[in-house]
């Protein structure tokens, strides 16, 4: 299993999780487990889910809780970041929906 810590990397991300703006994470892989902790910034977060979603079945609710104004700003951050389009409707992604936390 990847690093835990290596969750949020970006630096606007993390921004966003320590001002409670963004409180998912999707990724290929999974990084945790309900329960797990990790740092972010000056902030300590735990995950309260993990599971598996197909991307065509997100929706405007998930894409304000990765910390976008709807799922077409989701969208385009993906593509800026990947630098290509790498939205696939039947792709999964492994959702990490996390809570900040008392140090």
């Amino acid at each position: 299993m990847p690093d835990l810590q290596r969750l949020l990397t970006r630096p606007d991300l993390v921004a966003q999780a320590c001002g409670g703006t963004k409180t998912e994470q999707r990724r290929q892989r999974r990084y945790g487990q309900v329960g797990d902790r990790f740092t972010a910034g000056d902030g300590t977060f735990e995950l309260v889910a993990v599971y598996l979603q197909r991307l065509g079945d997100m929706g405007d609710a998930d894409a304000r809780r990765e910390g976008f104004a709807d799922l077409a700003a989701y969208r385009a951050s993906l593509g800026s970041v990947h630098g290509v389009d790498v939205w696939q409707p039947d792709g999964e992604a492994w959702v990490h929906a996390f809570r900040r936390v008392e140090g």
